[in-house]
């Protein structure tokens, strides 16, 4: 076996330890698909500006939350990067210690990034590790924050190409990737797509 392999094993090994009983979809995998649930989700966006802002938003579910951070708004002829993070990430997290993709490539890059840069906080990600483990143990939790995600990028996407022009470019990393492909095959707004 390869190191790769050995890593991947650990790695799968650790995560089952941590997540215990509340491990994804082990509570329940039924769920309506994911076009289903990306229809029915109810969000407005009014504007963007500097910094945080959070979103109540509409489900088959009921309401959950959402949110988005301008963390550099440079205005017209920058390109936009709409990022969404990993799973189990807090992204407004700037602390030492957190664990912030976000934060790691865009906000403290080697290099100031010359871009307007967005972050894109999914449902379940506002509160504590151990409630987000609980709601993804249903498959339709699951499906649902990223059928949110999906539409809100969307529609930062429309917001900033009004605001700022082009290009937007979409990007994240582990669960932002999958919604970066998601928003490109369901959407495909975005002038770039950079799935990590």
């Amino acid at each position: 076996m390869n190191i790769h392999a050995v890593i991947d094993k650990i790695t799968a090994l650790a995560g089952a330890l941590i997540a215990g009983g509340d491990k994804f979809f082990s509570r329940s995998v039924q769920s309506e698909g994911f076009s289903r649930h990306l229809g029915d989700i109810n969000l407005e966006l009014h504007g963007i500006g500097e910094g945080k802002t959070e979103l109540a938003v509409g489900t088959p579910e009921g309401e959950t939350d959402a949110a988005f951070l301008a963390a550099s708004l440079k205005g017209e002829g920058y390109p936009t990067i709409i990022y969404h993070h990993g799973s189990g990430e807090h992204p407004f997290d700037f602390g030492r210690f957190s664990k912030n993709t976000f934060k790691n490539i865009l906000v403290d890059a080697d290099e100031p990034v010359e871009a307007n840069i967005i972050a894109v906080r999914a449902p379940f990600h506002g509160a504590s590790l151990k409630s987000y483990k609980e709601k993804i143990s249903h498959l339709s939790n699951f499906v649902l924050m990223l059928s949110v995600s999906v539409v809100l990028i969307d529609k930062l996407a429309a917001a900033v190409r009004e605001k700022f022009g082009d290009p937007v470019v979409v990007t994240g990393i582990s669960l932002g990737g999958w919604a970066t492909n998601l928003h490109r095959t369901y959407f495909n707004s975005a002038d770039i797509y950079i799935p990590i």
